[in-house]
Formats: C-alpha cells, structure tokens, sequence
C-alpha cells in the first residue's frame, strides 16, 4: 500500500487533503489540517448523497474516515491538469465555522 494524498481545498492557512493509496486507488477518507489556520474552519463533502463533515479549530488537525474505501480514478488530463474522479462524489467544501 503506497499512501498518497490530493488537495481539495484551502482556506486561510486550512488544508484538506484526500487520502489514497496510489496503487489500489482506494481512497481512505480526508485530513483537514487547521494547524496554521487564523479561525475555525467547517469541512464537508458528499459522496454518494452521504455529508461527511467536521469543524476543526485553530491548530488542529481531523480525519474524516470514509465508512467504506471510495474507488477513485485517475481521468484523462485535460489541458495538461491531471485530477482525481472519486466514486458517488457530488461535492465538497470548507470555510468559516
């Protein structure tokens, strides 16, 4: 297993990272990592019509675990940017708690 990350999103100083093994290309869940953050943040996505979300404050980091591994796909690149495709994703988000 071969851990590999994705950024999703920023906010001030907040990351969210998509966690995924680079060889199955099942995807684990999502770290959001506040620790250089300036305010509490709230991160959500939705996969497959379920909102998994977390608030994280200032300095601190949170995992969101998938109940079950998502498969993610690697598309066609276009212009030259190469993303991830998640399985049942519809979106995702972060900012002010």
């Amino acid at each position: 297993m071969a851990a590999a990350t994705k950024l999703l999103a920023n906010s001030d100083g907040c990351v969210s990272i998509l966690n995924y093994d680079d060889l199955t290309m099942l995807a684990s869940g999502v770290t959001v990592d506040n620790t250089s953050g300036i305010e509490r943040v709230a991160f959500f996505i939705i996969i497959s019509g379920q909102t998994l979300s977390a608030l994280v404050d200032v300095g601190q980091t949170s995992t969101i675990m998938f109940p079950l591994l998502m498969a993610v796909t690697t598309p066609l690149a276009a212009n030259g940017i190469t993303g991830l495709v998640i399985a049942g994703y519809s979106s995702h988000g972060i900012g002010s708690a």
